[in-house]
Protein backbone atom coordinates (compact mmCIF):
# COMPACT_ATOMS: atom_id res chain seq x y z
CA UNK A 1 0.00 0.00 0.00
CA UNK A 2 1.56 3.41 -1.25
CA UNK A 3 -0.27 5.77 2.06
CA UNK A 4 -0.42 3.88 4.91
CA UNK A 5 -1.26 5.84 8.96
CA UNK A 6 1.09 6.05 11.37
CA UNK A 7 -0.13 4.03 14.74
CA UNK A 8 0.78 6.87 17.46
CA UNK A 9 0.18 10.24 15.52
CA UNK A 10 -2.27 9.10 13.25
CA UNK A 11 -1.14 10.90 10.04
CA UNK A 12 -0.84 9.53 6.88
CA UNK A 13 2.46 8.68 5.39
CA UNK A 14 3.31 8.07 1.59
CA UNK A 15 5.91 5.20 0.05
CA UNK A 16 6.09 5.61 -3.30
CA UNK A 17 8.85 5.23 -6.45
CA UNK A 18 9.52 7.86 -9.18
CA UNK A 19 9.41 6.30 -13.11
CA UNK A 20 13.58 6.32 -12.44
CA UNK A 21 13.14 3.84 -9.60
CA UNK A 22 13.93 6.06 -6.43
CA UNK A 23 12.01 5.52 -3.92
CA UNK A 24 10.03 8.23 -1.91
CA UNK A 25 8.85 8.16 1.47
CA UNK A 26 7.45 11.26 3.64
CA UNK A 27 4.85 12.32 5.60
CA UNK A 28 1.56 13.73 3.91
CA UNK A 29 1.19 15.86 7.19
CA UNK A 30 -2.51 14.84 7.07
CA UNK A 31 -4.72 12.86 9.15
CA UNK A 32 -7.79 13.45 6.26
CA UNK A 33 -7.29 9.97 4.38
CA UNK A 34 -9.11 11.52 0.90
CA UNK A 35 -6.22 14.74 1.57
CA UNK A 36 -3.68 12.07 1.71
CA UNK A 37 -4.53 10.30 -1.02
CA UNK A 38 -4.94 13.62 -3.35
CA UNK A 39 -1.52 14.24 -1.92
CA UNK A 40 -0.44 10.84 -2.87
CA UNK A 41 -1.46 11.30 -6.89
CA UNK A 42 -0.65 15.17 -7.22
CA UNK A 43 2.85 14.06 -6.46
CA UNK A 44 3.03 10.46 -8.81
CA UNK A 45 1.62 13.00 -11.03
CA UNK A 46 4.02 15.52 -10.65
CA UNK A 47 6.86 12.77 -11.24
CA UNK A 48 5.37 11.46 -14.10
CA UNK A 49 5.23 14.91 -15.93
CA UNK A 50 9.34 15.80 -14.66
CA UNK A 51 10.34 12.37 -16.31
CA UNK A 52 8.12 12.00 -19.40
CA UNK A 53 7.36 15.59 -20.37
CA UNK A 54 10.77 16.89 -18.93
CA UNK A 55 8.96 19.46 -16.32
CA UNK A 56 11.52 21.45 -14.15
CA UNK A 57 10.39 20.22 -10.53
CA UNK A 58 9.33 23.27 -8.06
CA UNK A 59 11.61 24.42 -5.88
CA UNK A 60 11.05 25.97 -2.65
CA UNK A 61 12.63 29.69 -1.31
CA UNK A 62 13.93 27.48 1.76
CA UNK A 63 16.39 25.45 -1.19
CA UNK A 64 16.98 29.13 -3.14
CA UNK A 65 18.05 30.65 -0.17
CA UNK A 66 20.32 27.98 1.33
CA UNK A 67 22.26 27.56 -2.08
CA UNK A 68 22.70 31.40 -2.50
CA UNK A 69 23.94 31.72 1.28
CA UNK A 70 25.98 29.22 -0.02
CA UNK A 71 27.59 30.98 -2.93
CA UNK A 72 28.08 34.02 -0.96
CA UNK A 73 29.73 32.55 1.49
CA UNK A 74 33.13 34.55 1.96
CA UNK A 75 31.85 37.29 0.52
CA UNK A 76 32.26 41.16 2.68
CA UNK A 77 28.64 41.67 2.78
CA UNK A 78 27.81 38.63 3.55
CA UNK A 79 26.04 39.54 7.12
CA UNK A 80 24.10 41.81 5.25
CA UNK A 81 22.55 39.18 2.76
CA UNK A 82 22.05 36.98 6.03
CA UNK A 83 19.89 39.39 7.46
CA UNK A 84 17.58 39.86 4.41
CA UNK A 85 17.89 36.49 3.47
CA UNK A 86 16.05 35.76 6.79
CA UNK A 87 13.76 38.61 6.17
CA UNK A 88 11.98 37.48 3.12
CA UNK A 89 12.31 33.70 4.07
CA UNK A 90 9.40 34.93 6.84
CA UNK A 91 7.73 36.40 3.69
CA UNK A 92 8.06 33.33 1.53
CA UNK A 93 8.51 30.67 3.91
CA UNK A 94 7.24 27.16 2.13
CA UNK A 95 6.12 28.95 -1.02
CA UNK A 96 8.23 27.95 -4.60
CA UNK A 97 10.35 30.30 -6.19
CA UNK A 98 8.43 29.92 -9.50
CA UNK A 99 5.44 31.48 -7.62
CA UNK A 100 7.10 34.78 -6.96
CA UNK A 101 5.94 37.80 -8.40
CA UNK A 102 6.85 41.56 -8.78
CA UNK A 103 3.69 42.44 -6.93
CA UNK A 104 3.97 40.24 -4.07
CA UNK A 105 8.08 41.42 -3.00
CA UNK A 106 7.21 44.70 -3.92
CA UNK A 107 4.57 44.80 -1.13
CA UNK A 108 6.86 42.57 1.23
CA UNK A 109 9.23 45.11 1.35
CA UNK A 110 10.10 46.19 4.41
CA UNK A 111 8.84 49.53 5.01
CA UNK A 112 10.26 51.14 9.05
CA UNK A 113 12.64 50.15 11.31
CA UNK A 114 12.15 49.41 14.86
CA UNK A 115 15.02 50.18 17.15
CA UNK A 116 13.95 49.79 20.70
CA UNK A 117 12.89 52.84 23.09
CA UNK A 118 12.79 54.73 20.05
CA UNK A 119 9.58 55.79 17.47
CA UNK A 120 9.42 53.39 14.00
CA UNK A 121 11.22 55.00 11.87
CA UNK A 122 10.87 54.59 7.82
CA UNK A 123 13.37 52.97 5.72
CA UNK A 124 14.87 54.79 2.91
CA UNK A 125 14.79 54.66 -1.03
CA UNK A 126 18.47 53.23 -0.61
CA UNK A 127 17.83 50.52 1.89
CA UNK A 128 14.60 49.10 0.51
CA UNK A 129 17.13 48.99 -2.95
CA UNK A 130 19.72 47.22 -1.21
CA UNK A 131 16.48 44.35 -0.18
CA UNK A 132 15.63 44.41 -3.74
CA UNK A 133 19.38 43.84 -4.73
CA UNK A 134 19.30 40.68 -2.55
CA UNK A 135 16.88 38.86 -3.55
CA UNK A 136 16.97 39.80 -7.32
CA UNK A 137 20.46 38.32 -6.97
CA UNK A 138 18.77 35.27 -5.55
CA UNK A 139 16.73 35.04 -8.44
CA UNK A 140 18.71 36.00 -11.01
CA UNK A 141 21.18 32.57 -9.54
CA UNK A 142 17.76 30.75 -9.18
CA UNK A 143 17.36 31.83 -13.27
CA UNK A 144 20.57 30.80 -13.95
CA UNK A 145 20.20 27.23 -12.65
CA UNK A 146 16.88 26.84 -14.14
CA UNK A 147 15.15 26.54 -11.48
CA UNK A 148 12.68 29.80 -12.44
CA UNK A 149 11.97 30.98 -16.45
CA UNK A 150 12.35 34.34 -15.80
CA UNK A 151 13.16 36.71 -13.22
CA UNK A 152 10.74 39.28 -12.18
CA UNK A 153 11.49 42.98 -13.07
CA UNK A 154 11.32 44.74 -9.88
CA UNK A 155 11.51 48.65 -8.81
CA UNK A 156 13.91 50.43 -7.50
CA UNK A 157 13.58 53.40 -5.89
CA UNK A 158 14.81 56.99 -5.58
CA UNK A 159 18.30 57.31 -4.14
CA UNK A 160 19.70 60.98 -3.57
CA UNK A 161 23.26 61.95 -4.85
CA UNK A 162 25.69 61.56 -2.22
CA UNK A 163 27.63 65.16 -1.52
CA UNK A 164 31.20 64.71 -0.28
CA UNK A 165 32.23 67.70 1.90
CA UNK A 166 35.57 68.41 2.18
CA UNK A 167 36.81 70.84 4.75
CA UNK A 168 38.77 74.07 3.75
CA UNK A 169 42.49 73.79 4.02
CA UNK A 170 42.77 76.23 6.26
CA UNK A 171 40.53 73.64 8.64
CA UNK A 172 42.86 70.84 7.61
CA UNK A 173 46.01 73.07 8.29
CA UNK A 174 44.28 73.59 12.13
CA UNK A 175 43.78 70.05 12.55
CA UNK A 176 47.43 68.89 12.16
CA UNK A 177 48.83 71.55 13.94
CA UNK A 178 46.78 70.65 16.96
CA UNK A 179 47.74 66.92 17.00
CA UNK A 180 50.32 66.44 19.83
CA UNK A 181 51.49 63.08 18.39
CA UNK A 182 54.44 62.64 15.92
CA UNK A 183 52.83 60.09 13.88
CA UNK A 184 49.58 60.99 14.24
CA UNK A 185 50.30 64.40 12.06
CA UNK A 186 52.44 62.51 9.82
CA UNK A 187 49.28 59.72 9.35
CA UNK A 188 46.82 62.87 9.17
CA UNK A 189 49.00 64.12 6.26
CA UNK A 190 48.72 60.76 4.49
CA UNK A 191 45.66 59.98 4.54
CA UNK A 192 44.25 63.85 3.14
CA UNK A 193 46.87 63.76 0.40
CA UNK A 194 45.84 60.28 -1.10
CA UNK A 195 42.16 59.61 0.24
CA UNK A 196 43.12 56.70 1.99
CA UNK A 197 40.87 55.18 4.70
CA UNK A 198 42.13 54.59 8.21
CA UNK A 199 42.02 51.21 7.54
CA UNK A 200 43.59 51.38 4.48
CA UNK A 201 46.24 53.23 5.65
CA UNK A 202 47.14 51.16 9.07
CA UNK A 203 46.41 48.02 6.85
CA UNK A 204 49.75 48.81 5.05
CA UNK A 205 52.22 45.69 4.85
CA UNK A 206 55.59 45.85 4.33
CA UNK A 207 55.64 44.51 1.47
CA UNK A 208 52.82 47.90 -0.32
CA UNK A 209 55.82 50.01 1.25
CA UNK A 210 58.84 50.95 -1.23
CA UNK A 211 61.37 53.10 1.01
CA UNK A 212 63.92 53.38 -1.71
CA UNK A 213 61.11 54.96 -3.93
CA UNK A 214 58.97 56.77 -0.98
CA UNK A 215 56.01 55.24 -2.66
CA UNK A 216 53.46 53.24 -1.20
CA UNK A 217 50.34 51.30 -2.76
CA UNK A 218 47.17 49.72 -1.63
CA UNK A 219 44.53 47.43 -3.61
CA UNK A 220 41.12 46.53 -3.50
CA UNK A 221 40.49 43.87 -1.17
CA UNK A 222 39.62 40.66 -3.38
CA UNK A 223 40.56 42.64 -6.44
CA UNK A 224 43.87 41.62 -7.59
CA UNK A 225 46.01 43.91 -9.17
CA UNK A 226 43.41 46.43 -9.20
CA UNK A 227 45.17 49.60 -7.56
CA UNK A 228 42.70 52.17 -5.70
CA UNK A 229 45.67 54.51 -4.97
CA UNK A 230 49.26 55.51 -4.84
CA UNK A 231 51.10 57.89 -3.15
CA UNK A 232 54.58 59.22 -2.98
Amino acid sequence: MSIRKDKNSGVWHLDIRTPGGERIRRSTETKDRKAAQKYHDCLKAELWRQDKLGEVPDRSFEEAAVKFLRECGGQRDYATKLRHVAYWREQFSGRSVRSLTADEITDALPTHRVVKGKPAEQLTGSTRNRYIATIKRLLNLCEAWEWIDRVPKLPRYFEPDVRVRWEPPEVIAALINALRLRWMRDATIVAVATGMRQSELFGLTPSQVDLAQCNAWITHRGRNPSVRAQCR
